[in-house]
């Protein structure tokens, strides 16, 4: 009992759901060569019988069958009872014949969902889907559209004269279709804009925090390097004062020892420069002896070098010429061999007899 008391509104939106898409679809395709879109004989005969009794009750039935889920889930902006501005007469001379090939595409339309929420789709180029919500309202139209649509091959057509009772009755559901669009659309941009804005204030809140993290995390290394710094430089300032002491102590003594030391160096300088002026002498004298010996060498040096010199070229012209008659003679040797030599012809000759016989 439960379960079915469960189920009713959702069976009712269902419908509902299904009359709305079938009125935003004739809306759709009414500039195109699909005016009218069948309905179902028992709703329409339902719809003829009642505009003949009474508007009042037609009008508030047909307000709660079209706005039955959508008037609960818009928020109250759509009003039930709302009346058209103007009353549409019908005109037959502006009916379009219906055809059989109409009728095929329509069956075709109402056949596969799928086509139905394309052409939907179409009209609403603004209107961003995902993939997901794609696929759930292809699968609810297949399901709404094979529950309601119970005749694929046969589709009756509406009397003209039903069709002129309907016509205040469709402008009014264009005007709440227009109005649950926009009012849909509209709230679809103000939880677009309430995600940005969240996601804006997640961001700012994320960045803000990561900067105090930064801040800390720079204040306490700024923090750390000012407290290394300090002991660093009071243990070297100690040991620079130790190692001060220590290497005045030891400036002290050494100068005193460097003092001693360039005392006994002025004494060994007086001395070294005394010896070697006497070497100084004694070197001069052997080497003006070293110079008189080593010129004469050299003199005589010279001597020999040029005589070398000139046997060398001398016996140098002598292999030239030499070789030049040696080379000469072979030249024409072989030159007078090239000439006497018949051997290349013979072995043509063979060459050619061989070739003749194969």
């Amino acid at each position: 009992m439960d379960r079915n008391q469960g189920c009713a509104p959702k069976i009712q939106y269902n419908a509902s759901r299904l009359l709305y898409l079938r009125e935003k679809l004739r809306e759709c395709l009414q500039d195109k060569e699909f005016a009218h879109l069948p309905i179902d004989q028992s709703r329409s005969d339902q719809r003829a019988t009642s505009f003949k009794h009474t508007s009042s009750n037609n009008c508030s039935r047909t307000s709660a069958s079209v706005c039955g889920s959508e008037y609960g889930n818009s928020g109250g902006l759509v009003k039930p009872r709302a009346r058209p501005l103007t009353w549409h007469t019908h005109d037959r001379r502006t009916q379009r014949p219906r055809t059989p090939e109409m009728e095929t595409v329509l069956t075709d339309l109402l056949d596969e969902p799928g086509d139905l929420l394309d052409k939907l789709l179409a009209a609403f180029p603004t209107l961003n889907l995902d993939g997901h919500d794609t696929r759930v309202l292809r699968r609810k139209a297949a399901k709404l559209l094979g529950a309601c649509s119970s005749r694929p091959t046969s589709l009756p057509a509406i009397s003209p004269s039903n069709r002129h009772k309907l016509t205040w009755v469709e402008e009014r559901n264009r005007r709440r279709l227009a109005q649950l669009l926009r009012h849909s659309m509209r709230m679809s941009r103000f939880r677009d804009q309430k995600t940005a804005d969240e996601e804006d204030r997640r961001l700012k809140a994320q960045l803000q925090e990561r900067r105090h993290q930064l801040i800390r995390i720079r204040n306490y290394y700024q923090q750390f390097v000012s407290d290394f710094r300090a002991k660093k430089m009071a243990k070297v300032f100690e040991e620079e004062k130790v190692f001060r002491n220590f290497f005045q102590g030891f400036l002290a003594q050494e100068r005193e020892n460097l003092m001693d030391i360039q005392k006994l160096e002025r004494e060994e300088r007086n001395k070294s420069r005394i010896l070697k002026e006497e070497q100084m002498a004694n070197l001069e004298y052997t080497r003006r002896a070293r110079m008189a010996l080593l010129k004469e060498r050299l003199e005589q040096e010279e001597a020999q070098r040029t005589n070398s010199e000139r046997q060398q070229r001398l016996e140098l012209i002598k292999q030239r010429r030499e070789l030049r008659h040696m080379l000469e003679t072979n030249v024409r040797e072989l030159q007078r061999n090239m000439l006497e030599n018949h051997d290349s012809v013979y072995f043509r000759e063979k060459d050619a007899s061989r070739m003749l016989q194969h």
